[in-house]
């Protein structure tokens, strides 16, 4: 198993662990070792083994993971699921999410921000021909990162399309998601995007001016109310959402819980639940590892050109962070709606 990915890979013939992973986070294992004494094997990286290692497990160099964007592969996740690998699916989140609770170590939450990239991403058009779901079931048995082409992709003359073609796509793009609502307003804004230059920007950072040295938060030297979370909750949290709804820098989608909520039978049993609500309460509780925190919380902003002047940025945070916020103000809507309503007294 590696200990960077945490995966079962097959040895090669000289008794090692072939170089994987995206580039920048190339994970390897060092060699085994043979005892003069005895013949046996002995495997740097378990933990159960009885000799002492010399080694240390290979750790992921601070350099490599403050460019986790990078190390993600631009590709394109497929909208929704089928139902023939719904359930395969589920059972492959549910354990990515149990491994995020059980070690709560960069490694796994790697393999969490991976999850759609490495399984859920639309097959290439050089591959063969076969039905969605088989290849979505393959890559979930596999759960190999996308291969790079050999060769660099040459850059193809692209015809300019009608403006008035192109926005007829995108809106029966959003009609075929069900956001009706956003097809509407897709079709009677006027808004663009800005260009992709200096001045822009520059914009950007005047609307998100960089974070304070030093900040005083009175509620970190308090210890924060916990509060239980049911399965129900979830459900409704991830049902709140509207249809469309975009992904993060991670590819995972809105749309791909609600696909697998839909292949629950029993949300009160389910194990699918029981992890969300688990990965709730470690987010909430605050146990989020510092290195991962810039990417989960973080959101990359798209800038659209105002009418009359100026910027208008649009941030798309991570799908599940913006799930573990609903459900904490669904948890906590019930008690200030206690706190704030008016008290009717009888007169006497």
């Amino acid at each position: 198993m590696c200990s960077v990915c945490l995966r079962k890979i097959c040895l090669t013939s000289s008794g090692v662990i072939r170089s994987h992973g995206p580039a920048g986070r190339r994970a390897g294992k060092p060699p085994k070792v043979i005892n003069s004494n005895n013949s046996e094997p002995q495997d740097h990286d378990n933990p159960l083994s009885q000799s002492q290692p010399s080694e240390s497990p290979v750790p992921i160099p601070i350099e490599a993971h403050q460019g986790v964007v990078e190390c993600l592969p631009d590709v394109t996740v497929v909208k929704r699921i089928p139902k023939a690998a719904r359930e395969l699916c589920c059972c492959k989140l549910t354990a990515t999410l149990e491994q995020v609770v059980c070690w709560n170590d960069v490694p796994s939450w790697n393999r969490l921000f991976s999850f759609a990239t490495n399984c859920l991403r639309l097959p290439d058009k050089g591959s063969p021909n076969e039905p969605l779901a088989s290849s979505l079931k393959t890559q979930l048995r596999e759960e190999h990162p996308p291969s790079r082409p050999s060769k660099p992709r040459q850059s193809k003359i692209k015809k300019r399309r009608d403006p008035m073609e192109t926005l007829a796509r995108r809106v029966s793009r959003k009609i075929d998601a069900g956001d009706l609502r956003g097809a509407i307003h897709l079709a009677s804004s006027n808004e663009t995007l800005a260009d992709y230059d200096d001045s822009t920007f520059s914009a950007l950072q005047s609307k998100h001016p960089p974070i304070a040295s030093r900040l005083y938060n009175p509620l970190l030297s308090h210890p924060c109310a916990t509060f239980d979370i049911l399965a129900s909750v979830i459900s409704r949290a991830i049902r709140s959402f509207p249809n469309g709804s975009a992904g993060g820098l991670d590819k995972l989608q809105l749309q791909h819980l609600k696909d697998l909520l839909a292949s629950v039978d029993d949300i009160e049993e389910s194990p699918f639940a029981s992890a969300l609500v688990a990965f709730a309460t470690l987010v909430l509780d605050g146990r989020t590892p510092e290195e991962e925190r810039p990417f989960f919380f973080g959101s990359p902003l798209v800038a659209l050109q105002k009418k009359c002047g100026g910027v208008r940025p649009i941030a798309v945070g991570c799908t599940l962070r913006c799930l573990v916020a609903k459900v904490a103000w669904f948890q906590l809507w019930v008690i200030w709606l206690l706190c704030w309503l008016p008290t009717n007294l009888d007169m006497v």
